[in-house]
């Protein structure tokens, strides 16, 4: 590839993704362009998968979207250093098998950063399943705090009940009575005869006694059902109070729906992991596995020369301070040899 020959701005910010020095690239063959782009673009878009991660983890923390779009840009920005620190110190000449150590921090910081990365994709990608499950969490949270009223509560309701249905079978056996009682008067039943005989008088006393106990009994019902309603309004709005609380007290934060992720399927997350640690590691591992090509042969020439040029710059200051010594030394036996004339 020639000098002259003028660099596509699109090869140039790949470059620059990749750590490429463009001086270098310029003097390699077309394929080592390829190469280099291929893994240029794979730190870029590792960068745009971890702003939309952060965009989506950031706009569960903070209802400010231009908080959350800095936020984002601040994340992706330290996910595009470190990938491109990454693949910009894997060196063709450090991969032989004993040398393997050296890369597995790289390998571990990759496997860390893709995970980070995944977790708030997820959340947007299961957001319904986990909206169902953070549902469900507050019903059982609310359900909890209703417990202890809810055994009192229908112990009143029970206990109203009784006394309506014990109230009902008093008026009904008031109204028997009392039916017993006319018709024996108009002769239509019992004795047959009309009028007010003995078993008319018998029969309307009964009646008239029944009907004062019925008045003390519906009066009892009366005050001991006000008294339990009032108590059971009193409970139900301290168990309303309760439910309150608790569903006040219930977060729906991105702690809160990472729990919720980690009890639905565990094969989806490992998967969606998968590919994002496989996205992460593709620039590490296509220049750990490419043979070295004629950029890495460039960049080992340039570090070559830079070294023997140290060397030669290390040589020559010895020898200045060699001869400055030596110098040094001459003079000073030259000034002890004429103080011993003087003597």
């Amino acid at each position: 590839m020639s000098d002259s020959e003028n660099m596509h701005w699109v090869n140039k910010v790949l470059f620059f993704c990749a750590g490429v020095n463009n001086d270098l690239i310029r003097r390699c063959p077309r394929m080592e362009w390829v190469k280099y782009s291929g893994i240029g673009a794979s730190v870029l878009f590792t960068s745009l998968l971890a702003f939309l991660s952060a965009f989506f983890a950031f706009s569960l923390i903070t209802p400010h979207i231009g908080a959350t779009l800095f936020l984002a840009l601040l994340w992706s920005a330290m996910i595009f250093n470190l990938d491109r620190f990454l693949v910009a110190t894997v060196s063709a000449q450090n991969r032989k098998k004993h040398r393997f150590r050296i890369y597995l921090p790289r390998f571990v910081l990759a496997f860390f950063i893709a995970l980070v990365i995944s977790r708030p994709i997820e959340l947007k990608l299961f957001e319904s399943e986990i909206e169902q499950q953070l549902a469900q969490e507050k019903t059982r949270l609310t359900d909890e705090a209703s417990a202890p009223y809810l055994e009192r509560i229908l112990t009143h309701e029970n206990r109203i009940q009784t006394l309506e249905e014990r109230l009902q079978d008093a008026f009904n056996r008031r109204e028997a009575y009392y039916e017993d009682y006319k018709c024996e008067c108009d002769g239509t039943c019992g004795t047959g005869i009309r009028g007010r005989g003995s078993e008319c008088a018998r029969k309307e006393a009964k009646y008239l006694a029944f009907l004062e106990e019925y008045e003390a009994i519906k009066a009892s019902a009366r005050n001991e059902t006000e008294t339990l309603n009032t108590e059971l309004r009193d409970l139900r709005s301290q168990m309303e109070a309760a439910q309150a609380t608790a569903a006040a007290a219930f977060s729906t934060g991105l702690l809160a729906r990472l729990n919720a992720l980690s009890g639905l399927s565990a094969f989806s997350s490992l998967a969606i992991l998968g590919i994002f640690l496989l996205i992460e590691v593709a620039p590490l591992l296509t220049k750990m596995m490419a043979g070295e090509g004629p950029y890495e042969q460039l960049i080992q020439a340039e570090v070559m020369q830079h070294k023997v040029g140290h060397l030669n710059q290390m040589h020559k200051h010895r020898q200045e301070m060699w001869k400055q010594q030596k110098v040094e030394s001459l003079s000073a036996a030259h000034e002890v040899a004429l103080k011993e004339k003087e003597l």
